[in-house]
């Protein structure tokens, strides 16, 4: 997660510049425990305080595995970060966004190899001119292009229209 950083930067600040019409950027992340989130607070908040235009673009999906915390599943810090609890379920999530998008639309994921799995599997048979997949590897400096379902239609790293 730590590795994508710059990229989640650059857009929202694309964005506050007018230079990227990014209309929705979520982020979806699990970790095992809710005490790991202490530790992303400061990184969350620097972003949210990046995206103050009258869009606020950015917003969180925390996902922690155990129980251990009196935080209720459900309970959101501020109006853009939201807490759940149990397993992130990759594959629901993101064909909850291809049902309901509108325009472009570009997945990025940067996880282990099961939850890449399930989000490839949702997405890559629908890649196309509207719709892009981004593997963002977990490896240093490792960037590279899911395979586009049509080998006639080449994808691009997001440009300012997705």
């Amino acid at each position: 997660m730590l590795r994508v950083l710059p990229y989640i930067r650059m857009l929202v600040q694309a964005s506050e510049q007018r230079r990227a019409m990014v209309r929705k950027l979520q982020i979806v992340w699990q970790m095992q425990d809710f005490d790991h989130q202490c530790w992303l607070g400061d990184w969350m908040q620097d972003l949210l305080d990046l995206d103050r235009g009258e869009f606020k673009i950015l917003e969180f999906r925390l996902y922690y595995l155990t129980k251990t915390t009196s935080v209720d599943p459900g309970d959101a810090f501020g109006e853009r970060i939201k807490l759940c609890q149990g397993p992130l379920m990759a594959g629901e999530i993101v064909q909850g966004h291809l049902s309901k998008r509108r325009g472009k639309l570009a997945v990025g994921v940067c996880a282990r190899q099961s939850i890449r799995q399930q989000v490839q599997d949702v997405v890559q048979p629908r890649t196309g001119p509207d719709i892009k997949l981004f593997d963002l590897d977990l490896g240093p400096g490792h960037v590279r292009e899911a395979p586009c379902r049509n080998k006639d239609t080449a994808t691009a790293p997001a440009s300012s229209d997705s």
